[in-house]
């Protein structure tokens, strides 16, 4: 089940089990709601027109860089 608010598709961070190929390296998010992680409260940053869950868990590191380059300028809160 996908999701969207205010007409932009969401991103959660994924468990890993939605893809047979899954390459973590490559790809942490994933719209299939049912393979979202659940861990409370989400905090989302719109890139690209696309709502992408930010990664908090300090052990997955992740290349902000090009991202911050392509961050629209107001990212709304969503909570779950």
């Amino acid at each position: 089940m996908k999701i969207y608010i205010d007409d932009k598709p969401v991103l959660f961070i994924c468990d890993m089990k939605r893809c047979e190929d899954c390459n973590p390296d490559l790809c942490k998010h994933t719209s299939d709601l049912e393979h979202a992680i659940p861990d409370g409260e989400k905090t989302f940053t719109l890139i690209c027109g696309q709502l992408w869950e930010e990664i908090k868990d300090e052990n997955i590191i992740v290349n902000t860089e090009d991202v911050n380059d392509r961050r629209d300028d107001k990212a709304p809160q969503a909570s779950r």
